[in-house]
């Protein structure tokens, strides 16, 4: 009872973070960027996840600690959250989910690996539109339809773009870019 209760919050909890977010992202002028450490925004997403229960495993990569990234630090940590959750939600017991970060240039490249069957084509198509709808799946796991809705539009504010494909361990990646430092102005 005790473990319904707690996952039963844990869902309460995302669901009400991914409805503050689409109000902050509807005020794009009231999003506060900043130099954030990268590392710091990881060990944040390791916390979150350090405190559910699942059987996957969620291998992190090794953040250099001085790396900062120009951004708002819990939307970026919203991003990963909901990707990897993605990741728990759709994964066999005891599969993996990966992540890969790494730099080239300016950009901060970002890639969410499962090995859970991947994505139809026709869903791989409507996977970031807003038009999803609330279900309910026969393990009683329930999906707002949000959450990659959501990390797109997160992205996008940070000037980058994410996409999924199917992958060749089998399952589905979540990539996406953004710059690491604070735009020019022209």
């Amino acid at each position: 009872l005790l473990d319904n209760i707690y996952n039963e919050s844990i869902f309460l909890y995302s669901f009400v973070n991914n409805l503050l977010n689409i109000s902050k992202i509807a005020d794009k002028q009231s999003i506060v960027k900043q130099y954030e450490s990268l590392y710091d925004i990881i060990e944040n997403v390791k916390d979150y996840f350090s405190k559910l229960k699942f059987s996957q495993k969620i291998s992190f990569p090794t953040i250099d600690e001085s790396l900062l990234i120009y951004c708002n630090a819990q939307l970026i940590i919203q991003v990963f959250i909901n990707l990897i959750d993605n990741g728990l939600k759709y994964t066999k017991e005891n599969s993996e989910i990966h992540i890969d970060i790494s730099t080239k240039g300016n950009r901060l490249l970002v890639e969410v690996k499962d090995n859970g069957g991947g994505i139809s084509e026709n869903k791989l198509k409507m996977l970031f539109n807003e038009e999803k709808t609330v279900n309910l799946k026969k393990d009683a796991y329930r999906s707002n339809g949000l959450g990659l809705f959501i990390c797109k539009s997160i992205i996008e504010i940070h000037g980058g773009t994410i996409e999924a494909f199917n992958n060749d361990i089998g399952g589905a990646t979540f990539k996406f870019y953004i710059e690491l430092s604070k735009p020019t102005a022209n």
